[in-house]
C-alpha cells in the first residue's frame, strides 16, 4: 500500500521547536484529518508532507522512498496543496488560473496519448463544472468573492492530479488541504464533501488540517492531534472520537449529541 510516514520529524524555526519527534501514517483511499490549536503544528506537518518546509530532525517518506529523493516534477504530479492563503498578484481569470493546474500533467499520457489541446479543454471544462466555477470561467480572480476564490484554488489543485484516463482512478494521488472549507457557504462545503468521499473510493488520499471539529466528525476516517509540535494520539476515527481526548488536544469543554442513528457529534461547549 502506498501510504505516506513521517519518522521522528522535527522542524525548528530559530528558537521554537514547530514539530517535535512526529510519528506518523497516512493511508491512501482515506481522509485523513490533523487536528489541534493554534500553534500545535498542524499547517507545518502538512507543509512538511508537501515538501515545501525543510526538516530538522527525520524523515518523510513518500510511498516508501525518502521524500528528499522525489523529484519536483514527479511529486507535482502526485500531490497537490491547497494553503490556507495563496496570494494571486495577476489578474488571472479563473480559467486561466485552473489552467495553471492542468499545465503540470500536459505532457503527461492520456487516453489517446499526450494531452493534446481538445483533450486539454475537456479535462478543464469538466474541473471547472464539478467545482461549480462555469460561470465564473472569465472573471479575474481579483475579482472573486472569499468562497469564490477558495473553489478556484480547489479547482487548481484538483487539476494538478485529475485522472487522465478512461478509469477515473487517482490511485497513487494525494491532496492537502489546510482549512479548505474556510469561506465556503453550507451548500459548497457539502458538495465538497460528497466529492472528497467519492475520490476517495477512486483511489485518492487526502489529508487535511481542519478546524471545524462536527465536519471533521463527519469526514475522518483517520485522525491525528497534535499538541504543542507533538502527536497526542493517531488512529481510526472510532479510536480517536473521545470526549477526554479531544478535550485535552482541544483545550475546549465539549458536549455530546447522540443522533437518532446512535451517532455522536460534539460541539464546543460555552
Amino acid at each position: 500500500m502506498k501510504t505516506l510516514a513521517c519518522r521522528n520529524l522535527g522542524v525548528q524555526r530559530g528558537a521554537a521547536l514547530l514539530l517535535d519527534g512526529v510519528n506518523a501514517d497516512f493511508l491512501p483511499e482515506r481522509i485523513s484529518v490533523i487536528l489541534g490549536q493554534n500553534g500545535a503544528g498542524k499547517s507545518t506537518l502538512l507543509q512538511a508532507l508537501a515538501k515545501n518546509q525543510a526538516l530538522s530532525a527525520g524523515e518523510i517518506l513518500w510511498h516508501g522512498q525518502p521524500l528528499v529523493q522525489w523529484s519536483w516534477s514527479d511529486l507535482a504530479k502526485m500531490r497537490a496543496l491547497v494553503e490556507q492563503q495563496t496570494p494571486l498578484p495577476f489578474a488571472f481569470s479563473v480559467r486561466q488560473l485552473v489552467s495553471l493546474g492542468l499545465e503540470v500533467q500536459r505532457a503527461e499520457m492520456g487516453p489517446s496519448g499526450p494531452l493534446l489541446p481538445a483533450a486539454f479543454q475537456g479535462y478543464l471544462q469538466e474541473i471547472l463544472r464539478v467545482c461549480d466555477l462555469l460561470a465564473l470561467s472569465e472573471r479575474s480572480v481579483l475579482t472573486l468573492s472569499g468562497g469564490e476564490l477558495k473553489r478556484a484554488h480547489l479547482a487548481r489543485a484538483l487539476a494538478q492530479i485529475w485522472p487522465l484516463d478512461a478509469s477515473g482512478q487517482f490511485h497513487g494521488k494525494w491532496l492537502l488541504l489546510d482549512e479548505w472549507n474556510v469561506a465556503l457557504d453550507v451548500h459548497h462545503q457539502q458538495c465538497f464533501a460528497v466529492l472528497l468521499r467519492q475520490w476517495c473510493a477512486q483511489g485518492l488520499g487526502v489529508i487535511m488540517v481542519l478546524h471545524d471539529l462536527p465536519l471533521a466528525m463527519q469526514l475522518a476516517d483517520e485522525v491525528l492531534l497534535l499538541k504543542q509540535g507533538r502527536v497526542l494520539a493517531q488512529g481510526t476515527a472510532a479510536e480517536i472520537w473521545q470526549p477526554l481526548l479531544l478535550q485535552e488536544a482541544l483545550q475546549t469543554r465539549l458536549e455530546a449529541f447522540t443522533h437518532a442513528d446512535g451517532s455522536t457529534l460534539f460541539l464546543p461547549k460555552l
